[in-house]
């Protein structure tokens, strides 16, 4: 590895990157802009949830300090256009957290019978009546995944009462969406009817505390997995998958059970 006199710390990998970004540095960092590295900084996101999931600490190290690459580069990118600096950001994310635990940085006891998420989610709903936009729906991300901005719009929502009163008063509205999904005239219906039905099936996880984008991510690597098995059983025995019918499709889906 080549020598180098960057420090292992935020400053040092700031000073690395306005190395990268200046007139005799890197052709790719120094066309980057804050819009291009959105598409990075959410494939990094994702690549440190695979680690996390798949227990591959030493993929974790390296994919945090992808994203940790990205975020200081973003921040260099809005210190040049003077949006703000990086002290801003230490001040912003210190301040909101020191006034999120009041419990610990003051002597109120105003969120005393709270639990310690109700007491965060309330203090987040002040602040928000105590700025410029009202809403208690403003500021979350569009962009996040579906079934993620779901449950946190709903969860937002129940901040307000509005909310179902029980668990098993939502149920009986998976079979009234099933229906309306049956019964819509066009595609453009059937698209609107099943989007609310996976709205509701999301409402049913958040009651009974299921991350719904966690679920579903579980469900599609376990498909993967038992697919992939089902396709070796069947090269074991010189058969191609495609070609077999359904029966024995299934048989073979249910053998793969036994492995996943």
């Amino acid at each position: 590895m080549p020598k180098h006199n960057f420090s292992y710390t935020f400053n040092g990998l700031f000073s690395l990157i306005l190395k990268l970004t200046s007139p005799t540095g890197c052709e790719w960092d120094k066309t980057q802009t804050i819009k291009s590295l959105r598409t990075y900084l959410l494939e990094e996101t994702y690549e440190i949830i695979d680690a996390i999931n798949d227990q591959n600490y030493k993929n974790l190290l390296e994919e945090v300090g992808d994203l940790l690459f990205l975020i200081i580069f973003q921040i260099k990118l809005i210190e040049d256009k003077k949006l703000f600096k990086k002290e801003d950001v230490f001040k912003g994310i210190i301040d909101k957290l020191v006034n999120r635990h009041p419990e610990i940085f003051s002597s109120s006891k105003k969120y005393i019978n709270e639990s310690p998420e109700s007491k965060w989610e309330t203090i987040k709903k002040e602040e928000k009546i105590n700025s410029q936009n009202k809403s208690l729906l403003a500021g979350i991300p569009q962009s996040l995944p579906s079934l993620t901005l779901a449950q946190l719009i709903q969860k937002r929502a129940s901040f307000a009462n509005f909310d179902w009163k029980k668990f098993e008063d939502i149920l009986p509205k998976i079979n009234e969406e099933l229906t309306e999904i049956k019964e819509s005239a066009n595609p453009e219906e059937q698209e609107i009817e099943f989007g609310d039905l996976l709205f509701t099936l999301v409402n049913i996880a958040r009651w009974i505390g299921i991350d719904s984008e966690i679920a579903l991510r579980k469900s599609n690597h376990k498909f993967i997995k038992r697919f992939e098995i089902m396709e070796k059983l069947s090269n074991k025995e010189n058969k191609n998958f495609s070609n077999l019918n359904k029966n024995e499709q299934e048989l073979l889906w249910e053998k793969s059970k036994k492995f996943i």
